[in-house]
């Protein structure tokens, strides 16, 4: 970029409420980095700033974090002082910063965004990046969920733009919130495919879990129930029938963790299972994985599952929204159904058994996610609609680079 070009630059504000490790959170640091060279400037609110602050600072990109507990709506004056204080705190970053665009990832961000950029006419872009727009511990009878689907519907009305990161979540935003159509668009999330290809192996992976010449299957994903990693634990003592040597790595923290390794103990696989927690080198982990193994309930795009494929490794996955999105024929992986332990272990020993067809759905898997995956066609895709929105707010803005 020019000397001269940075003034220019238009500032987009990323508004989300964490900044843990997720796949959110991943694409805003994907697409605040890789806009640095555009004619766009990001920064970032959050009201914590949590693990990931540290590198979006690192790569130059400001974190403005609100300091802000959340609080929920049974908690009464405080939900309503925080709300308050919220959108008191996101305004003052708006103002001073100067904000061109406020970009909101997930749902309750959006409904914060979309209030803020009405009260300070500043356009707004909402992210939606999967199915779970309600809270998972809810029942489908709560009489918020009703409440939250309006707030939703009317954070829409306020809102320049919608994106929805897979096929599925668009529907389910246009038939079941009521969004509108023409204002909602598909932009499929990515990933820097050509970094996760090239990336070496973890040198010290391999002695630090004990990793030796037998196959090593690797998941990527939050501890938590939804993400079926249960099942892969269960369909361990069968895979090892076939594969004595067999090692799982579990990638990733969350809060169901304890009773997975407590399933881990109860079927005696201790020495066959191991917790690695929250790595910074998962393209590292995956060069050493002989198969990759995604078995949630639902995905809105899985990042991991395309860095899976993008790192030229075979995958087995379960045939949910989502998943089905990446693995769309079975040239690309193996798709099994959801909560099935005797599944998915059939699936991986057959992947392990043939390795001529293992290499092939790999390369193949490769190149798809290559071509439709690719974290450059997802940041040119959402620059363009930066420019769209705001050419139809001001069509005087048309021949500002």
């Amino acid at each position: 970029m020019t000397g001269q070009s940075a003034p220019q630059q238009r500032v987009v504000c990323h508004v989300i409420e964490r900044l843990e490790y997720g796949g959110a959170e991943a694409l805003v640091h994907a697409l605040a980095a890789g806009m640095r060279h555009s004619h766009y400037r990001s920064i970032v609110c959050c009201l914590q700033k949590g693990q990931l602050a540290a590198r979006l600072e690192r790569d130059g990109i400001p974190v403005h974090c609100l300091n802000l507990r959340r609080r929920n709506l049974p908690e009464g004056p405080l939900f309503f002082g925080f709300v308050l204080q919220l959108i008191s705190g996101l305004r003052s970053v708006v103002k001073s910063e100067s904000v061109t665009i406020l970009h909101a990832h997930l749902p309750d961000a959006i409904i914060w965004a979309a209030c803020v950029g009405a009260i300070t006419g500043t356009p707004v872009i909402a992210t939606y990046h999967g199915l779970g727009i309600i809270p998972q511990d809810r029942s489908r009878f709560d009489p918020r969920n009703r409440l939250r689907t309006t707030l939703y519907r009317l954070a829409g009305q306020w809102t320049d733009r919608t994106i929805a990161v897979s096929a599925p979540v668009r529907t389910m935003l246009c038939e079941q919130v009521g969004l509108e159509e023409r204002k909602t668009v598909l932009i499929l999330n990515g990933v820097d495919t050509a970094a996760v290809a090239h990336a070496g192996a973890d040198a010290g992976a391999r002695a630090e879990f004990h990793l030796d010449d037998g196959p090593v299957i690797v998941c990527v994903g939050r501890l938590v129930n939804t993400k079926g990693q249960r099942f892969l634990i269960e369909a361990m003592p069968e895979i090892l029938v076939q594969f004595p040597n067999a090692m799982l790595l579990l990638v990733g923290e969350g809060a169901d963790q304890p009773a997975f390794e407590a399933r881990v103990q109860e079927l005696g696989l201790s020495t066959h299972v191991r917790f690695v927690g929250r790595s910074d080198d998962v393209p590292g982990l995956l060069a050493q994985s002989s198969v990759f193994v995604l078995p949630s309930f639902a995905e809105g795009i899985p990042l991991a599952l395309i860095e899976a494929m993008a790192a030229g490794k075979p995958v087995v996955a379960t045939a949910v929204p989502g998943n089905i999105d990446v693995v769309c024929n079975d040239r690309l992986g193996v798709l099994v159904p959801p909560r099935d332990a005797h599944a998915l272990a059939t699936a991986v020993c057959a992947v392990l058994a043939d390795p001529a067809r293992s290499a092939a759905m790999a390369a193949a898997g490769q190149a798809h996610v290559r071509a439709q995956f690719d974290i450059g066609r997802s940041i040119g895709a959402t620059l363009a609609l930066y420019d769209e929105t705001l050419i139809e707010r001001n069509p005087a803005t048309r021949n500002r680079p």
